[in-house]
């Protein structure tokens, strides 16, 4: 009996325990609930009392991620292609490209 009354108290003590943090994260579910009603509305206005989906706002961050992360290797791959390597270039480039780029974004060593 004594292994089972070890049971019995640690199944308890493990319910108790649980029943707490169950009530935690529910209390915690209501809260962001109410932050992605609030972020939701603020992007789609009155839209989200129509909204049968109120994670929408998550699909549209991820989307938008998304395009920037493909526009970011794209514009890589632009200045990889455009740009050789710096070992490679003998001096300042006379491309108009190159002396607009220059004036637009200087570097440090432009300025010396």
């Amino acid at each position: 009996d004594v292994p089972e009354d070890i049971f019995h108290q640690s199944m308890g003590s493990f319910l108790q325990q649980s029943e707490e943090e169950i009530s935690q994260i529910q209390v915690e579910e209501v809260k962001v609930f109410s932050h992605v009603k609030e972020i939701t509305k603020y992007f789609h206005g009155n839209a989200v009392k129509e909204e049968a989906h109120p994670f929408r706002i998550f699909v549209v961050v991820r989307d938008f991620t998304s395009m920037l992360d493909r526009v970011c290797k794209e514009v890589g791959r632009l200045q990889k292609s455009r740009n050789p390597p710096i070992s490679s270039q003998k001096g300042p480039s006379s491309t108009s490209d190159d002396k607009l780029s220059r004036s637009l974004f200087p570097t440090d060593f432009d300025r010396n």
